[in-house]
């Protein structure tokens, strides 16, 4: 589950920014309901049975009740700075969010949710724990078939990737200057011998994961082997680390770019951009998540 959930932790991501794109009313709808859309994100990685979904929809919202609690607070103060920045953010303060601040985050939620976590995958079926497998796999398909490709296909597809990329900065900023977008290109750049060791790297992190979840599943310490895999999975040598440094390094070094281009005109639209995720960050605090209100 939380290799699923690294994945979830991105499609909330996602769906912030669709927040952040959409009329007040539907963002405003979106966040009260976020509990919803992340039983069916949950739902997707594991075909819930009716039960189970009654049982895991009212876990989650006692889950975001405690979200709402610890973690919204730091969140909103560090989007607070980036909002009344009137010079360029330094790098310390974009590696500390990156690197240290959302990994603590990201980690308490997983020691939150590890019991309940355990629970689930005892209760799941072959079946489930079959379609869960197929899932994971499926996430890493994209991974696949960009090293397969010829490099000219995978300098074309890769290039894709990268437009993607640029269009949700543009998202925050407004409009990007040439020059940035060629510091974007040039900095996210990726050679397909280096893709394929990355993409090894996270097949290998994910047939890991499985592998281990199932013995545990077997022998028990499903919890306990959560709450180490969300610290560090668990494969051969220092491959995550490496992996995560190459991820990593690719966004801090961005970050730190734009910061030494940006504009006054893009400044002051991310000013607003900010305003709006903490007006649904003030949102979330407001909606009442508890079960019992539901």
């Amino acid at each position: 589950m939380f290799k699923s959930l690294l994945s979830l932790k991105h499609r909330v991501l996602l769906l912030m920014c669709f927040v952040l794109l959409s009329s007040c009313s539907m963002r405003q709808l979106i966040v009260r309901n976020i509990d919803y859309f992340l039983m069916r994100e949950m739902d997707s990685y594991f075909d819930l049975t009716s039960e189970q979904y009654d049982i895991y929809r009212k876990k989650g919202g006692v889950h975001l009740e405690w979200f709402k609690q610890t973690q919204i607070p730091w969140i909103k103060t560090e989007v607070e700075i980036i909002r009344m920045a009137k010079e360029p953010l330094p790098p310390e303060f974009l590696r500390s969010v990156a690197e240290e601040k959302f990994k603590k985050a990201w980690i308490a939620v997983c020691d939150r949710m590890a019991a309940d976590a355990a629970v689930l995958f005892h209760s799941l079926t072959p079946a489930q724990l079959e379609h869960f497998e197929e899932r994971l796999i499926e996430k890493s398909k994209l991974f696949s078939k960009l090293v397969e490709l010829p490099p000219d296909d995978y300098l074309e597809e890769y290039r894709d990737i990268q437009d993607d990329g640029l269009d949700r900065m543009s998202d925050w900023v407004g409009s990007v200057t040439d020059e940035q977008k060629a510091m974007f290109l040039k900095l996210t750049f990726v050679g397909q011998e280096q893709y394929r060791q990355e993409a090894a790297i996270w097949i290998e992190i994910r047939t890991a994961f499985i592998s281990q979840l199932k013995q545990k599943i077997k022998q028990g310490g499903v919890e306990d082997f959560l709450k180490k895999w969300a610290r560090h999975p668990d494969i051969d040598g220092q491959k995550y680390a490496q992996y995560r440094k190459w991820r990593l390094s690719r966004q801090i070094d961005v970050w730190v770019a734009m910061e030494k281009t940006i504009t006054p005109k893009q400044r002051s639209y991310r000013s607003e951009q900010m305003l709006q995720v903490i007006s649904d960050l003030n949102t979330m605090l407001e909606t009442n998540y508890s079960p019992s209100e539901k």
